[in-house]
């Protein structure tokens, strides 16, 4: 949800920091319009370049009236270029956030869900907090007369104008429309670190606003004593301090509030899914693996793993597919699809954490679509066991990427060695042998059915399908 606060409140900073900016000697109303208008011009513009499918060329263009206007705004003494800078600010800032939220949809359905409240919610949050900003920018704009002021604009400027340009530099170096330097390591140095402390500029803007709107607190007159009930000195100087402590409070408490959605954003939100470390077991048999029935059926995914002779860690899970009944079924954690970065249960769903897509519990086992990859498997009512064969889930092997540090047999002169140090590695039937010298390696390759059994193989998951 606070993704919906973070896509809005740059950009809303922007336009609110740089509209109070253009505003120190204007009518702050006609600045204002000016505003209004060009983000309204800056959604129309949205709609034509969403509609027509160009939202790379979109953002170029939005980039580069942001560079243009964000120098524009330093002329503004002059009129003229005071409301033209602020209504291409807008414009341009509009673009940026539309086109970065445009796959976001507030609300997933048309019925209004309480999810998609909260997602509102944290929209109009972003919203207030920048209008709030922009009055005490305005005061501070009007009444402050400080380098410190300028300074502080001009950082704000250089850095949008830096994040722009770096998005520039990115896009002629993808599409060859800059010649020489598309080649350039430190171009593309210079666009990693761009991007890399453009991450940062939330906290940077809100610590700026703070000192820039803190620059209000010299302003306050010291309290003279009062000389009667009518002293009209004493009660504007009264009146100016609560005004310029009350425009400083407000401003930080909404910067700590601000300041906490993005900390939690960056530090939780933003965080991929990922599964539970799953449990490595060993075969109860030769054959088999078996599991207690009522453990495996109390609602709960239970998540394992097997490390087959070539290092790799085979992971598969059990759950139960009906909620009161004893319906367990066992899959292999990784999807034909988007491959083996698994599942994880929540609130009764079964969520691909490669896609997100929520699956219907009473489908799992099923062959097809996102579902996880089918694993055989045995339930023995009479003792109570869920019984999958090793050699079923070695059938997976191939599923997963993950290789583990274990000791393993060279084949052809039966070495012992731990497969990292292997000198060679050869695939055969799916499976990966490891070999101590590159003379047992040779031998191998001349014939591996020599030294392994036939019936050892492993399937690939391959286009979706398996082979």
């Amino acid at each position: 949800m606070s993704i919906y606060f973070i896509h809005l409140f740059l950009e809303a900073f922007v336009i609110s920091f740089f509209t109070s900016f253009a505003c120190k000697n204007h009518s702050v109303y006609k600045i204002l319009i000016s505003a209004f208008v060009g983000f309204i011009f800056g959604y129309i513009a949205f709609y034509i370049i969403n509609y027509e499918k160009q939202n790379r060329i979109g953002l170029i263009i939005a980039d580069s009236v942001l560079i243009i206007s964000l120098l524009l705004v330093f002329l503004r003494n002059i009129k003229i270029f005071a409301i033209s800078s602020v209504f291409l600010i807008a414009f341009a800032c509009a673009i940026r956030y539309f086109l970065l939220s445009a796959n976001f949809v507030i609300f997933e359905s048309n019925l209004i869900d309480t999810e998609g409240v909260l997602n509102f919610g944290f929209i109009l949050l972003a919203f207030f907090i920048c209008a709030v900003f922009f009055i005490s920018f305005v005061y501070s704009t009007k009444h402050v007369k400080s380098k410190i002021s300028i300074l502080i604009a001009i950082i704000l400027a250089l850095m949008f104008i830096n994040e722009c340009l770096a998005e520039l530099a990115l896009y002629g170096m993808k599409t060859r429309s800059i010649g020489a330097l598309s080649d350039s390591d430190a171009l593309l140095s210079y666009i990693g670190k761009s991007k890399h402390y453009a991450e940062f500029y939330y906290y940077i803007c809100l610590i700026l606003g703070i000192i820039y709107v803190g620059l209000c607190l010299k302003l306050r007159p010291k309290y003279t004593q009062k000389q009667g009930d009518f002293d009209i000195v004493y009660r504007q100087n009264k009146n100016l301090t609560s005004t310029i402590n009350t425009h400083f409070s407000i401003t930080f408490i909404l910067s700590v509030l601000a300041f906490i959605i993005v900390l939690f954003y960056d530090l939780v939100a933003s965080k991929p899914i990922s599964i539970d470390e799953p449990l490595v077991i060993a075969p109860k048999s030769k054959t088999h693996f078996e599991f207690e029935l009522d453990k495996v059926s109390d609602g709960k995914l239970h998540r394992y793993a097997y490390i087959s002779s070539s290092g790799k860690k085979i992971r598969f899970f059990i759950i139960n597919r009906f909620a009161g009944k004893i319906t367990p079924v066992a899959v292999f954690d990784s999807c034909m699809i988007c491959g083996d970065l698994g599942y994880i249960l929540k609130e009764g769903e079964l969520i691909c954490v490669a896609c997100n897509v929520r699956l219907f519990l009473p489908s799992v086992g099923k062959a097809g679509g996102c579902n996880p990859i089918p694993l055989n498997y045995e339930v023995d009512e009479k003792n109570n066991k869920l019984l999958i064969k090793v050699r079923d889930v070695l059938d997976g092997e191939n599923y997963f990427s993950e290789v583990v540090e274990i000791e393993v047999i060279d084949p052809v002169n039966q070495d012992k060695f731990l497969n990292s140090k292997a000198k060679k590695s050869y695939m055969y039937k799916g499976i990966n042998y490891y070999f101590s010298t590159d003379e047992s390696y040779e031998e191998f390759k001349k014939d591996p059915s020599k030294y392994v059994s036939s019936n050892d193989n492993a399937p690939f998951r391959l286009n979706g399908y398996q082979s």
